[in-house]
């Protein structure tokens, strides 16, 4: 499974700071700290994508169906997408 962390512009405000929050993020002392009930709660039930280290013992492993998304062709139908969840969530 291939981690997904989206910064949504590069003229946003404060850019620097989310970089430095991915990067954090997807290295093991920020997996670490996603992963310990005492920083999240509930939050902290995310499986971590570093390799090598073990997940929450208390989130659910099995019976969980993963959805690997194909982000070339949702990238092609980005508009048609926008409008179902318009459309569909929005109103």
């Amino acid at each position: 499974m291939c981690p997904a962390l989206g910064i949504t512009t590069k003229s946003a405000p404060g850019i620097a700071a989310a970089n430095k929050f991915g990067e954090f993020v997807l290295r093991m002392q920020g997996q670490k700290v996603m992963i310990d009930p005492a920083n999240g709660g509930g939050d902290s039930y995310v499986n971590p994508v570093i390799t090598g280290m073990t997940p929450n013992a208390a989130r659910q492993q099995s019976g969980i169906n993963w959805v690997t998304l194909n982000t070339i062709q949702a990238a092609d139908q980005i508009n048609s997408i926008k409008t179902w969840f318009h459309n569909n969530i929005v109103e």
